[in-house]
């Protein structure tokens, strides 16, 4: 009966350690699919590229010219990058300060800051 018992403790712990080294695979593998966004410029006009599809729910820039026109025109929300494809974003760049960056907030709370290469 011993036997058994100990054969019956060491099948359970085997079961426990292989269903939580699937859980920290599968965790691990959703870790990994964070949004990668890069993005080009030409004077009056963002374009965004995201590594998988994301939402953003907000572009949350301030004191640039991308925000007045924003805060003038605002966007349709929420806006899907789909992987792979560009997105642009048009602004006017009426007052000489143009974006260095552009701040998204994703579905999932994330903030992306992505830098904007020079123009």
């Amino acid at each position: 009966m011993d036997l058994l018992s100990a054969n019956t403790l060491a099948t359970g712990a085997i079961i426990i350690l292989a269903v939580a080294a699937v859980v920290a695979a599968i965790a691990r593998g959703h870790a990994g699919k964070d949004a990668r966004i890069t993005a080009s410029h030409q004077p009056g006009v963002i374009t965004l590229t995201s590594s998988i599809d994301a939402k953003v729910v907000a572009i949350l820039n301030d004191r640039d010219s991308l925000a007045e026109s924003l805060a003038q025109e605002p966007p349709d929300l929420p806006i899907t990058l789909v992987a792979g494809e560009p997105f642009s974003i048009s602004y006017r760049d009426a007052s000489g300060r143009r974006p260095r960056s552009i701040l998204l907030r994703l579905q999932d709370g994330e903030i992306k800051h992505v830098d904007l290469p020079a123009v």
